[in-house]
């Protein structure tokens, strides 16, 4: 029996982008733990403001070249989040420390929705232990930052028109171990 190692990239697109329509600013935010964001979005004053968000996840896939039918099988070993932040002070104190020798202990991402003239947070994405593994800066306003991650842990609510929480799903996931809890 003969294994074949395959590396694939898949991203999983959360789809979370600016409305452009919006005219109460981004729906996105993000927070760094020791590092002071700032915005003027009532509830979210400690967030920065981002662009754009995405995950992508690598994975190692053994699949037996003979059995076609099999299933595969293997596990992710590497998690990445990649961002599009604003030129800030924050980003750029983000940015030294995430490529320092000591990961940021905790990122938090924050999808939110305009309920009632209220900004309400719907998805929380909380990163543990992130280093950056690649930055540049795109037409001069703005950063793209992939940082790798140990943990994730991913929080929703569902809100209803009037804002009321209809039902909330939680769960961690750790990359190196492929564990979900």
């Amino acid at each position: 029996m003969s294994e074949q190692d395959y590396t694939i990239l898949s991203n999983e697109n959360l789809d979370i982008k600016v409305d452009d329509d919006q005219i109460s600013g981004s729906n996105l935010f993000i927070q760094a733990k020791d590092l002071t964001a700032q915005s003027g979005v009532a509830g979210f004053e400690k967030f920065a403001p981002i662009k754009a968000f995405s995950e992508s996840f690598r994975n190692n896939i053994r699949k037996d070249s003979k059995q076609k039918s099999a299933s595969v099988g293997g596990t992710i070993n590497s998690g990445f989040i990649e961002v599009y932040i604003p030129e800030s002070i924050f980003s750029l104190e983000l940015q030294k420390k995430g490529l320092s020798a000591d990961p940021i202990p905790q990122i938090t991402v924050m999808k939110t929705v305009l309920v009632k003239n209220t900004r309400t947070a719907v998805t929380q994405l909380f990163y543990t232990d992130c280093n950056i593994v690649y930055v540049a800066s795109q037409l001069g306003t703005y950063y793209f930052m992939r940082f790798a991650f140990d943990h994730r842990t991913v929080k929703r609510v569902s809100i209803d028109d009037q804002g009321q929480k209809q039902g909330e799903f939680e769960f961690t996931y750790n990359v190196k171990e492929s564990s979900v809890k």
